[in-house]
């Protein structure tokens, strides 16, 4: 049975070489119904203008209004089907290398209190995390999709190349260098707990001291002289929070474009509202005197749950001032993104899986049938000659 999500997923991940080529079947389509009206006109005026109709259609029966009909809606499928075929639909897989030195990564993590909602709990598996079944501790919160969709989506196509790391939330934190040893980064990301709630320094999410954070780690990487300048990438994993100043989120977007960094906005969590759920510092569940679970409260709103949601909005709009482009990482969803293609652009070395053989043989099966009528007509009338024959 097939899956409608992953059928629609299909159909967004494909691209088209030539795109417009599908709005030519319109003017052919148009062109093809004169054509038929045309055929059609001329066909009853010659059998009105060679003699009696009784007499004509005697030996020799005309073409009925349905099978001209039918004639007609095969025609037009034709046009479109080969138009579609003409696209040249294909679906985008991983290159076969990403050049070696030919990339700056820096991946900053919002760490600030909202990044700890629990969002992808049921799904954590799909960013290739391990499940959160048996687990009583923190799983498949905003903040541990993103260091899984550092660690194995964007980790192994870029080998050789060099990544850093940093987190915010009040202010900034620089967790790596660049580096092109991925075994330590995966240990910072993990085991060692070094990219995590409260990862950084203060409260809050303030997205300027991140994006500042990520060009000085770029700005500190000395270039060796005669070698060319990477492509520098920034990976912002957030959940679109953002306390940040106008003035200050200015200043450091101009910093990103004077160091001509390329900004990826990885959109973390669900946009419905999501709670906070807290743990101990043994990472174990705590819960309120009742035994209800407990989940962080503001204090000034008279104990209140908080609830947070993704900002779509504001992470589409901070990329549209940086110059990106917005990821989104949607609960219980694949990720739908080539990320070497992201990444390099057109330096990215690109296979291609077309499709436009699918439309191309049912046009053809269609063409045929139509182009082989009289054949059918033929075998038809002999089949029902030997049934009458044999009725006798």
């Amino acid at each position: 049975m097939l899956d409608i999500h992953t059928f629609e997923l299909f159909l967004n991940d494909l691209r088209y070489e030539h795109p417009l080529a599908i709005w030519w079947a319109i003017p052919a389509g148009a062109a093809t119904v004169a054509l038929w009206y045309f055929w059609w006109k001329t066909k009853r005026a010659a059998i009105s203008g060679y003699g009696d109709k009784i007499l004509v259609t005697r030996y020799t029966k005309p073409i009925s209004a349905w099978l001209a009909g039918l004639l007609l809606c095969g025609l037009l499928s034709v046009v479109v089907l080969g138009f579609a075929a003409a696209t040249m639909p294909f679906k985008p897989l991983a290159p076969v290398t990403v050049d070696a030195g030919t990339l700056r990564v820096v991946a900053v993590y919002d760490s600030s209190r909202s990044m700890g909602a629990e969002d992808d709990r049921g799904d954590q598996q799909i960013f290739g995390g391990p499940s959160c079944m048996m687990e009583k501790g923190p799983c498949g919160r905003r903040i541990d999709i993103g260091k899984w969709i550092l660690i194995n989506q964007v980790m192994p196509l870029i080998k050789g190349n060099r990544i850093g790391i940093v987190t915010y939330s009040g202010g900034p934190v620089t967790r790596s260098f660049l580096n092109d040893d991925f075994k330590p980064l995966v240990q910072i990301l993990t085991t060692w707990k070094w990219v995590d709630l409260n990862g950084a320094l203060g409260e809050g999410s303030y997205i300027d001291m991140g994006l500042h954070q990520a060009v000085q780690v770029l700005k500190d990487d000395q270039l060796k002289p005669g070698k060319s300048k990477p492509q520098d990438i920034i990976l912002l994993f957030t959940d679109g929070g953002n306390d940040s100043k106008e003035a200050d989120l200015a200043k450091a977007e101009e910093e990103v474009h004077a160091q001509g960094a390329k900004v990826i906005v990885v959109l973390l969590g669900a946009t419905s509202q999501s709670a906070i759920p807290l743990y101990d510092e043994d990472d174990q569940p705590i819960f309120e005197k009742d035994g209800a679970r407990s989940y962080f409260k503001d204090k000034a709103e008279d104990g209140q749950i908080v609830y947070t949601a993704a900002d779509e909005k504001g992470a589409s709009q901070l990329a549209g001032e940086l110059g990106g482009m917005v990821v989104r990482a949607q609960p219980g969803r694949p990720l739908n993104i080539n990320w070497p293609a992201a990444l390099m652009g057109q330096k990215a070395q690109i296979n291609k899986r077309y499709y436009y053989q699918y439309p191309l043989a049912p046009a053809l099966v269609i063409l045929s049938v139509i182009w082989l009528a009289p054949v059918w007509q033929q075998l038809l009338s002999y089949i029902k000659r030997k049934f009458a024959g044999a009725g006798r």
